[in-house]
């Protein structure tokens, strides 16, 4: 899909593409909750197939079916993740050497580590919280179920901030 973010981030712009990504990501990561309890995706195929004269499937067939369909409908906003932030990092540097007429590459550089390095950091103390609170076991699965909907939120507020970016191109 790397190929296709590029071609389509070309054509539309880095900002619309990096923005449905991430919106779209936001939407599919809840979605993992329902694994277990709840797999929609997977009774609407188990639907499907009896409808075409198919045997009903098997539950846990159905949840591999469910987790697939999130996984494949992920795949285009982990490719925008992957492939444009340091496309629209690129411009920013290229912008600010336009405005002010200094390189500045290596400060940039260093902030965005910084910021990484923080987002990192802070998913170190909420994935042990959300397991040792939740639970990680098959019995009491929801600290695992939860990870998903609260990744889902950050990614979204992640796209409100990033509606504010100026440069479109």
């Amino acid at each position: 899909a790397f190929v296709l973010v590029y071609k389509w981030s070309a054509r539309v712009g880095k900002k619309k593409v990096f923005l449905i990504g991430n919106g779209i990501f936001a939407l599919c990561l809840p979605l993992l909750v329902t694994m277990k309890h709840f797999p929609i995706f997977g009774w609407a195929i188990n639907w499907v197939v009896m409808l075409l004269g198919g045997a009903e499937l098997s539950f846990g067939v159905i949840v591999l079916l469910h987790t697939l369909t999130i996984f494949t409908m992920a795949v285009i906003p982990i490719a925008t993740v992957f492939v444009l932030p340091r496309a629209i990092f690129a411009d920013i540097v290229d912008l600010d050497a336009e405005l002010t007429g200094y390189r500045r590459e290596a400060m940039y550089n260093g902030m965005e580590g910084l910021l990484t390095k923080f987002a990192a950091g802070l998913a170190t103390i909420i994935a042990p919280l959300l397991l040792k609170y939740g639970g990680d076991t098959f019995e009491n699965p929801w600290g695992i179920l939860l990870a998903g909907p609260v990744a889902g939120v950050l990614l979204l507020l992640g796209y409100l901030a990033f509606k504010k970016y100026p440069i479109e191109k």
